[in-house]
């Protein structure tokens, strides 16, 4: 009886420090939100183009801010944004960072994502290098030459743009596939007589062929936009997940704004690049946070290219509204989105 009495006592006892420790568990949550504190997630994963237009990105991943918002976050490096939008459509990432032009070409057959905020633009980072002993002097010579581009990159519809805004047929020039990794080696090999493409591809150009490579002048006509996008799967119920992410990289951004030597620095050591390239593409890249109405207009002008170029296979334009969501961006700052939707 008495064994009975001990195993019993024992056991209310178990259940009342299970009790106590339930309650405890409670309280400090319930402390954490009265304070404001933020409160770590669940894992969720961002793919980031390792490019110089990612700087308030990784800028925003090596100075801990997205950690300060409570996000946890796993981190794929790509090659470029059409790899990170792949890892998104792949199902192994919910956030990405990339091009208009990957977008787009995605857009037609998957509707599984929507851009969040626009947050680096640039005129100038997309280059056409040509090889001078080639005789390429200007557009005008690139007539039967061979001209790398990766397709279905921001590169691709720069290329195509240049010949087309220089009269020049494409149907005249050899248009040739490459990897992204491969435009440079292939320049400087001879495989390739010239080369369109995003930084550092001008800067690593110029290293690999000193005087034998030019930069054809860029008429600045194409305004290259790079987005942060959020598999769709996250909208409503990781809205406030957003809201952080957007607050770390306008943090970021600030840190630019206010510290460009230290960013610099900072990106170097995360692109594992030299400072001379840093400070030699520096200068290309405008840093904001927006969604503006000339996105819509971005992307429906691309897609016509894609189109026109078979590029894609459904016929139907798709609706780029419903490609954008702005509430996490308006909660953030409303004065910064102007697209009507």
């Amino acid at each position: 009886m008495s064994q009975q009495l001990s195993h019993h006592v024992i056991f209310r006892r178990l259940r009342l420090r299970l009790r106590l420790r339930l309650r405890l568990r409670l309280w400090l949550i319930a402390a954490i939100a009265l304070l404001g504190l933020p409160v770590q997630a669940a894992p969720l994963t961002l793919a980031v183009a390792d490019l110089p237009v990612s700087a308030p990105v990784l800028v925003a991943s090596a100075e801990g801010y997205f950690a300060a918002e409570g996000l946890a976050l796993n981190i794929i490096h790509c090659v470029n944004g059409k790899h990170c939008l792949q890892h998104l459509l792949d199902g192994e990432a919910q956030f990405v960072t990339v091009a208009e032009t990957p977008i787009v070409l995605s857009s037609f057959d998957r509707s599984n994502f929507s851009i969040i905020a626009t947050f680096a633009r640039s005129t100038t980072s997309n280059k056409l290098a040509v090889r001078t002993d080639r005789g390429i002097r200007s557009p005008a010579d690139l007539a039967g030459k061979r001209i790398g581009i990766v397709q279905g990159t921001s590169g691709h519809y720069f290329t195509d743009t240049f010949l087309a805004y220089n009269g020049i047929d494409q149907a005249s020039v050899v248009m040739v596939p490459t990897a992204q990794n491969d435009l440079v080696p292939d320049l400087a090999s001879g495989k390739l007589d010239a080369a369109g493409s995003f930084e550092p591809f001008g800067y690593q150009a110029r290293r690999a062929l000193g005087n034998k490579v030019q930069f054809l002048k860029n008429p600045m006509i194409f305004d290259e936009t790079f987005h942060l996008v959020a598999a769709k799967s996250m909208i409503g119920a990781h809205d406030a997940d957003m809201l952080k992410l957007l607050r770390a990289i306008a943090r970021a951004n600030r840190l630019i704004k206010d510290a460009p030597q230290r960013v610099r620095a900072i990106l170097g050591k995360q692109l594992k690049s030299t400072p001379e390239l840093i400070d030699a593409v520096w200068p290309d890249y405008r840093y904001e946070l927006s969604l503006e109405q000339s996105l819509l207009t971005s992307l429906e002008g691309l897609a016509r290219w894609a189109k026109r170029e078979g590029l894609v296979e459904n016929p139907q334009l798709p609706n780029y509204l419903d490609f954008v969501y702005a509430k996490p961006l308006q909660a953030l700052d409303r004065y910064s989105v102007t697209l009507v939707q």
